[in-house]
C-alpha cells in the first residue's frame, strides 16, 4: 500500500493521492486500506518514513565529519529532486512512529556532536544544512530551466537591461562553459560547513541584534 502511495505520488503529486485512488491502484476496495492505515494523515506519515529510508544517514564513527554531512546533503538533494512532492511534506509529519525520522535525525545530530558541537549548535547547524539543501532542491525542481540561455529570448534580453548586475551575472554564466547548476550546489556546501566549523571551533557564533553584533554561548 506504502509502494503504491509512494508510486502514485511520484506520478502525480499529493494532490491525487487519496485513498480511493490508492485503492484503485491496487485494485481493491477503498474500506479494505482502513485495516492498514487509520486515516490519511498516517499514511502521510507512511510516506515520509518511505522517502527517509532512502536517504544515506551520516557515520558519527567516522572521523570526517564534513565528508559524512556532505554525502548526506547530497543524498537529501537528491531524494527531494526524485521525489518532488515530498518537499512540502518532509517537515510536516508529526506522528509518534517514525523510526526511519528519528534515526536519521539521531545520525546527523551525533555526527555534529561528535565533531565537537554542543547540542545547541548541533540543532542550529542541522537546521542550516536542511535549510540549504532543501531551498537548493526547490529552486532545482521548479526553475524553469537550469541551463543557462535556455530560457532567454529577444524580449527577454530587451527587458533586463534596465538591471545591468543581473546582465553581467547572466553574460558571466553563459560564458562559463563548465558551469553546472547542480554543481553549484558544493559551492554552497562549502560555506554552510566552514560556517559550522568556524562555530564548532569557537562555540561563540555572534547573534546579530539590530545594527548591534553580540555573541551568545550555545553551551
Amino acid at each position: 500500500m506504502v509502494e503504491a502511495a509512494f508510486e502514485l505520488a511520484d506520478a502525480d503529486g499529493l494532490d491525487a493521492l487519496t485513498i480511493r485512488a490508492v485503492a484503485a491502484r491496487l485494485g481493491v476496495k477503498p474500506m479494505s486500506l482502513y485495516r492498514h492505515v487509520a486515516h490519511k494523515d498516517a499514511l502521510l506519515d507512511a510516506l515520509v518514513e518511505r522517502m527517509y529510508a532512502e536517504v544515506e544517514t551520516p557515520d558519527p564513527q567516522r572521523p570526517d565529519w564534513r565528508a559524512e554531512l556532505r554525502r548526506r546533503a547530497h543524498s537529501v538533494r537528491e531524494v527531494l529532486v526524485r521525489h518532488p512532492w515530498s518537499i512540502a511534506l518532509i517537515e510536516t509529519r508529526t506522528g509518534p512512529d517514525r523510526p526511519f525520522t528519528f534515526v536519521h535525525a539521531e545520525a546527523v545530530l551525533a555526527t555534529l556532536i561528535s565533531a565537537g558541537c554542543s547540542p545547541r549548535l548541533a540543532s542550529r547547524a542541522f537546521v542550516v544544512l536542511d535549510s540549504y539543501a532543501y531551498g537548493f532542491a526547490v529552486q532545482q525542481v521548479t526553475m524553469p530551466s537550469t541551463e543557462p540561455g535556455e530560457v532567454v529570448t529577444d524580449e527577454f534580453v530587451a527587458a533586463m537591461q534596465q538591471y545591468p548586475s543581473l546582465v553581467a551575472v547572466m553574460g558571466a554564466v553563459m560564458a562559463d562553459a563548465s558551469y553546472d547548476f547542480v554543481a553549484e550546489f558544493d559551492a554552497g556546501l562549502d560555506l554552510v560547513l566552514d560556517g559550522i566549523d568556524r562555530w564548532r571551533e569557537a562555540q561563540l557564533p555572534a547573534v546579530t541584534v539590530g545594527r548591534k553584533q553580540e555573541p551568545r554561548d550555545l553551551g
